[in-house]
């Protein structure tokens, strides 16, 4: 499956494009992610109809991706399906409230419009900042970083191997599919005993991959936590970054930059 292989190598761009010049950036992770849930919930606290202070927080966005040199079609590609989700839970509002908020002459606005770009924004705001987390980052030192950050270490380790390991997972059955079609004689549509057996062998080596790593990590004296060997010491320029974001974030909340446009409507 053509499938399976691109998500296969857009998984481990993920640490590949944290390791470019220019993409990775040399702040500390545990500041990036505290500033990213600072960002995020100094926009959801404004209301949901309140789409013009919701603008800057997507200006700033772009701004981002310029200085850190990831590509806005990575984004759009990565997230596309998130989006559409987010899209389908906005789509029913303006069905539901038709009240009006805005009226300029004969044009009318209702409540259930501005909730539904509202949302569509915070939405492409809160998943682009994830994702420009990651790829600026690297998983890996996230996940060092959740753990200085006093996430309970269990979670973080779950995370760790379900990142190594769902790789793993993919080429087995990447492995399974092309096996199928080089037996198939040139038949493009799999029948639902293919299928089965496909979904069986999975299975079964998922669960015998499994053993052999737990039996490899045991005899490694695993302890139940992945040591790494990032460096997650804090420098003066991770202090700059967080007072600089912060007071961005400051402007961006309580001053509000487009503020004036409220007043005009």
């Amino acid at each position: 499956m053509k499938n399976l292989e691109i998500i296969i190598s857009e998984i481990r761009s993920v640490e590949t494009n944290a390791g470019i010049t220019g993409t990775k950036t040399s702040v500390n992770p545990c500041g990036s992610i505290l500033i990213s849930i600072i960002f995020l919930v100094s926009m959801l606290t404004f209301s949901i109809y309140d789409i013009v202070n919701t603008i800057p927080y997507v200006i700033t966005l772009l701004i981002v991706l310029i200085i850190t040199s990831i590509p806005f079609s990575l984004i759009l590609r990565k997230s596309k399906y998130l989006l559409l989700f987010v899209l389908f839970i906005a789509i029913f509002n303006p069905i539901i409230d038709r009240n009006t908020a805005i009226e300029i002459g004969s044009f009318k606005i209702s409540y259930g419009w501005l909730s539904f770009f509202t949302i569509l924004l915070r939405g492409f705001v809160s998943i682009t900042t994830a994702l420009i987390l990651v790829i600026s980052t690297g998983f890996i030192p996230l996940c060092k970083a959740l753990e200085k950050l006093r996430l309970p270490n269990i979670l973080v380790t779950q995370l760790l191997f379900v990142y190594r390991y769902i790789i793993v997972l993919l080429e087995e059955a990447s492995q399974i599919s092309n096996a199928i079609k080089s037996r198939g004689y040139g038949n493009k549509k799999f029948t639902i005993k293919l299928y089965a057996i496909f979904i069986a062998q999975l299975i079964i080596k998922t669960y015998t991959r499994a053993e052999m790593i737990n039996m490899s990590m045991i005899s490694r004296g695993f302890d139940g936590e992945i040591r790494t060997r990032s460096d997650m010491k804090w420098k003066r320029r991770d202090t700059f970054f967080c007072i600089i974001a912060i007071v961005i974030i400051f402007i961006l909340r309580i001053v509000k930059p487009f503020g004036y446009i409220d007043k005009l409507l």
